[in-house]
């Protein structure tokens, strides 16, 4: 009795520690399930704002774009023509009004003014030679063809020296077309040889883009390629292993009915008599087949173990699979042409024949997978092959016409160094030849000076002297002296305003945008040399589209910011609504507005983008809550614990205005 309640108490002991460990899993696994429930119900529970309503100014705007344009505009030219001597600004310099911006060459309307101002004189002396005294006819006979012989020869001295000043001038603006023609032809031909050179080096460029991107396209289709084939050299492996096993596996199970090998010697004594009775030979195939087998099996073993060409393995896979096939075929007509015995019953017989036909089965199904697996691997090489050859054709084109593109560049530099330094000797020259017109034009002005000089003295001379015989004139006798002065004055006062229309000066107190001219190119009466601004008067243009422009209104405010300018926001006016429309291309129908606002520090510059706030609504002390609180015309309210139905009016998508349905002070959430 004593074994027996002891027994009964270790039982009983075993019983309440395994309820113990029990009721401990129970308990873990309920606090690990509670406390996972808590912890996703605190993630669940949604983060609320609050707020409270108060009255505020509120704003409501249409957004639009626009440019800067200057409104005041104006282009300066010489009144006359000729060679430009001096520039005293640059573009963007700014400009007082009347300030001298650039001076022509004056040589020839300051000899002009010179040639005015001795007619004038000559004029004078004239009338007073003419007052002085009378003389008698015989003296006056002879005076007067001093005069006249003198009056001749300043004339003639005026025509030779203009007819030398007017040659040399036009052998010398003839130089200067030359030289600014071949100044023109050599920046084009740079331009134009930068150009081809620019775009041949882009062609270059875009082939080797291209070139790059074939043959990353080359190595990434290999890497994907040689990743395709080794997933299927695994796969193939995986099956030749398998195939392995079985092969293994049918070589005991046929060794044991027909024992080839010592490993199964005397194992099949007890049948062997009756083991193919009905044809012997057959047998002995078998038995052939089988040591056939397991030599082609221990080569194969042998073989696969250094073999690194996956092709190479599955091709002996298969010429194994195919004698272990025949061999269990062998085994199995064996087993039919058996006799059955007591030792070798039928249902024993029937057993090994099942088992063997299954194992024809299966093999075949092995040997079809490594067939499969050799053929996708052979068409996978071919395939990553074929498409490895494409795309390095492909790369052989691309590097022959880069190679020809590289040697167009090269003739290209070749060629355009020729015509530069061509044009450059050619610029030289004609260099040359301008200054030495320039020199020979100077020195006709100055021979012509001295020349009128001289025959203006005589002539001023021999009119004193006429004059000094002269006297007690009349009114009508000095009449045409009088008129000679008038018309030398005339004169005199055309040629000075046209030395004064060879300096160009400012208009207003504006700023130069633009100069088109250099030192000593010819300027004309009908080309602009200077554009000047006033970049404090500046307008925006933009454009409002037909469902948006009922907002617009004149003189109605807007706020402007500027992409190209941070932190410089202004406040101004609508200036401008256009009643014509305009239609694009994509049959949008707008309408031109313009906004003019001061620009007194000269901040915001022309073709700058602006951002456009029309201001639509101006509302003071309004109820407001903030716009993404509502939703289907409700709000919270924390006050009255629910929703709560409200009117709204204006809204500038961060606050709406509330009309009722909340009260200022009452507490929302969202």
């Amino acid at each position: 009795m004593g074994l027996i309640s002891d027994i009964q108490a270790k039982k009983h002991k075993s019983l309440l520690l395994k309820i113990i460990i029990w009721l401990l899993i129970f308990g873990g696994v309920y606090s690990y399930y509670a406390y996972n429930k808590s912890k996703n119900a605190n993630l669940n529970t949604p983060v609320y704002k609050t707020y409270t309503p108060v009255k505020w100014d509120l704003e409501t705007s249409m957004e639009a774009d626009g440019k800067v344009y200057y409104k005041d505009y104006y282009s300066l030219s010489f009144p006359v023509s000729g060679t430009i001597k001096e520039i005293n600004k640059k573009e963007w310099d700014k400009v007082a009004k009347w300030e001298i911006i650039a001076r022509l060459d004056d040589t020839y309307y300051s000899l002009a003014v010179s040639k005015a101002e001795i007619s004038l004189q000559n004029a004078k002396a004239n009338l007073n030679a003419k007052i002085a005294s009378k003389a008698s006819s015989a003296d006056l006979n002879v005076l007067k063809e001093q005069v006249n012989n003198a009056d001749a020869s300043l004339d003639l001295s005026k025509g030779l020296e203009s007819a030398n000043i007017d040659q040399a001038k036009k052998a010398m603006d003839l130089a200067s077309i030359s030289l600014n023609s071949l100044k023109d032809d050599l920046a084009n031909t740079k331009n134009l040889q930068t150009s081809d050179i620019k775009t041949q080096n882009q062609t270059i460029d875009s082939i080797n883009l291209e070139l790059q991107n074939l043959k990353k396209e080359r190595d990434r289709t290999k890497s994907q390629d040689d990743l395709s084939l080794s997933n299927m050299q695994s796969q193939a492996k995986l099956q030749i292993d398998l195939l392995l096993d079985y092969v293994d596996k049918y070589i005991k199970e046929s060794d044991y009915i027909l024992w080839a090998t010592d490993e199964n010697k005397y194992k099949n004594d007890n049948f062997e008599t009756y083991l193919g009775a009905k044809n012997t030979s057959i047998k002995t195939n078998a038995e052939n087949a089988l040591r056939q087998t397991i030599s082609n099996y221990a080569v194969f073993q042998n073989n696969y173990a250094k073999q690194t060409d996956i092709q190479m393995s599955l091709s002996e896979a298969i010429s194994l699979a195919d004698s272990m096939n025949n061999t269990l075929d062998l085994t199995l007509q064996t087993l039919k042409n058996s006799i059955s015995s007591s030792s070798f019953p039928d249902a024993t017989i029937n057993t090994y024949t099942t088992s063997f036909e299954t194992y024809l089965t299966t093999l075949k199904t092995i040997k079809q997978a490594v067939v499969a697996d050799s053929q996708q691997i052979s068409s996978q090489i071919k395939l990553a092959s074929d498409k490895e050859a494409n795309i390095n054709d492909n790369i052989s084109l691309l590097e022959t016409k880069l190679s020809l593109a590289q040697t167009g560049l090269d003739k290209l530099d070749t060629s355009n160094s020729s015509s530069i330094t061509s044009l450059q000797n050619k610029l030289k020259t004609a260099q040359t030849t301008y200054e030495q017109a320039k020199l020979n034009y100077e020195n006709a002005l100055s021979k012509a000076q001295n020349s009128l000089k001289v025959s203006s003295s005589q002539v001023s001379v021999t009119q004193a002297n006429l004059q000094a015989k002269k006297s007690n004139y009349s009114q009508a006798e000095l009449a045409p002296y009088y008129t000679a002065i008038d018309e030398a004055k005339r004169n005199l006062k055309e040629v000075q305003a046209r030395l004064d229309d060879t300096i160009l000066k400012a208009s207003s107190d504006w700023t130069i945008s633009e100069i088109d001219g250099n030192i000593w190119e010819l300027a004309n009466t009908n080309k602009v040399f200077a554009n000047i601004i006033n970049a404090k008067n500046i307008y925006i243009e933009s454009y409002v589209e037909e469902t948006d422009i009922a907002n617009v209104k004149l003189n109605q405010k807007v706020k402007l910011s500027f992409d190209a300018i941070e932190n410089l926001s202004l406040t101004w006016v609508v200036a401008y609504i256009s009643d014509k429309s305009t239609i694009d291309t994509s049959w949008i129908v707008t309408y031109k507005v313009k906004i003019k606002f001061d620009n007194s520090k000269s901040l915001v510059k022309e073709w700058m983008t602006a951002n456009i706030n029309y201001i639509t609504n101006e509302l003071k002390n309004v109820l407001l809550v903030p716009s993404e609180a509502i939703v289907w015309q409700k709000v919270f309210s924390l006050d009255k614990n629910a929703q709560v139905q409200i009117q709204t009016w204006f809204s500038n998508w961060d606050f709406t205005q509330i009309l009722s349905g909340l009260k200022e002070g009452e507490k929302i959430r969202y």
